[in-house]
């Protein structure tokens, strides 16, 4: 696509601009992850889960989340009842977007199918500016 002087200047304006407040954000992002670090340093953090002091006029809340992955073949391997698997484990499903647009080339009749129970909405644009 062809851009016009006019529009080239003003996009590189607003690019100028666009670096200049992703630094201050950088910035301002690494002093708050400063802040809650002294905060945490000072309450005690909840193994799991959040805790809310009354702290003055403020409330705060800490909040410890706790991530957990699965090997899936050591856990198919395990010995456990399938009815214990299935109660601990919860299977996600989820579009394989590479499997979606394949069908829509290789089976197109198929494609229209599904397209009535996908909904797709758009998301937030975001920007990538590298010199």
């Amino acid at each position: 696509m062809e851009i016009d002087n006019k529009t080239a200047i003003a996009l590189g304006m607003l690019a100028s601009k666009w670096r200049a407040a992703k630094e201050q954000e950088q910035e301002i992002t690494a002093k708050r992850r400063k802040i809650e670090e002294e905060m945490a340093n000072l309450l005690p953090v909840p193994e799991e889960g959040s805790k809310t002091f009354d702290v003055g006029k403020e409330k705060i809340t800490i909040r410890q989340p706790l991530k957990r992955e699965i090997d899936w073949e050591e856990f198919d391997a395990l010995d456990l009842s399938d009815i214990h698997k299935n109660k601990v484990m919860k299977i996600r499903r989820d579009l394989d977007l590479i499997e979606y647009n394949t069908l829509k080339m290789s089976a197109p009749s198929e494609f229209e199918k599904i397209q009535g129970v996908i909904t797709t909405k758009p998301m937030k644009i975001s920007f990538s500016i590298k010199d």
